[in-house]
């Protein structure tokens, strides 16, 4: 099995069809451009004329994501349906994919593979939260109802890194990947009440700092923390907000210091 997938990878490069034969045998869905999105069902089509088990493959930017289907479809059944894994895509840092492929191929004879034109696979997409204030509220009722897909969404995923004329340097580090990022949550196991959420102006003066410039807001939030075992702390943290071009606020950094 591990030799068909590598030899499906290097034989990906760029026809639909990749094998002698595959004039008969074709994809025909997921079409070009089309959109999948995580968490949601897709369906894939094909027409052959095949006999026996095809294996099903996912291919991104190339590369296998491995057999979706334990290669256990019926040639005849030319359909298939799964649901796409949540942070199939996100998982990685960024938002969407749009090299997807997939691969249809006898189980039998993988080199007889039929590949889909390139699509697109793309995460979760949060409602558009028309503040800060509601981006900050949002992310932690997330994190209470223990939704990490839906609180990770709304984390800003880009490595942002500017050096200003003064030589001051201003870098915001991306959204850790979602299994990190969900371990350290999952590991406090406990509840926020959020008690105060505040402007904060750097340097005083509403544009006295080139982070205005770029649309960041900086926030104090004061947060009650309920751990598993029930203890309370309050926290009190400096939460940097930023809209993203899709008109989505996110939260770009959370410390305990400006």
């Amino acid at each position: 099995m591990i030799r068909m997938l590598i030899r499906l990878s290097l034989l990906m490069l760029g026809s639909v069809a990749i094998a002698a034969g595959a004039a008969e045998s074709r994809i025909l869905a997921p079409e070009r451009n089309a959109v999948w999105q995580e968490g949601a069902e897709a369906v894939i089509r094909w027409q052959t004329d095949w006999q026996g088990p095809v294996c099903i493959e996912l291919l991104m930017g190339g590369k296998s994501r491995g057999i979706i289907n334990d290669c256990r479809t019926a040639a005849r059944d030319r359909r298939f349906r799964f649901r796409v894994e949540r942070m199939f895509v996100t998982g990685f840092g960024v938002d969407y994919e749009d090299r997807m492929r997939v691969a249809v191929y006898p189980k039998a004879d993988p080199e007889r593979a039929v590949l889909s034109p390139c699509f697109t696979i793309e995460g979760f997409s949060p409602p558009r939260l028309r503040t800060p204030r509601e981006a900050i509220e949002a992310y932690y009722a997330a994190l209470n109802a223990h939704d990490y897909y839906r609180a990770y969404s709304l984390l800003n995923p880009l490595r942002i890194s500017l050096r200003l004329r003064s030589g001051e340097r201003l870098a915001f580090q991306p959204r850790p990947d979602f299994d990190t990022w969900r371990e350290r949550m999952e590991a406090f196991a406990g509840q926020y009440r959020l008690l105060r959420i505040e402007p904060f102006v750097m340097g005083g003066s509403a544009y006295a700092h080139p982070r205005v410039l770029l649309g960041i807001r900086t926030f104090r939030v004061a947060v009650e923390e309920r751990d598993g075992s029930d203890r309370v702390r309050e926290g009190d943290y400096f939460v940097d907000v930023i809209p993203g071009t899709d008109g989505i606020f996110r939260l770009l950094q959370i410390a305990t210091s400006p």
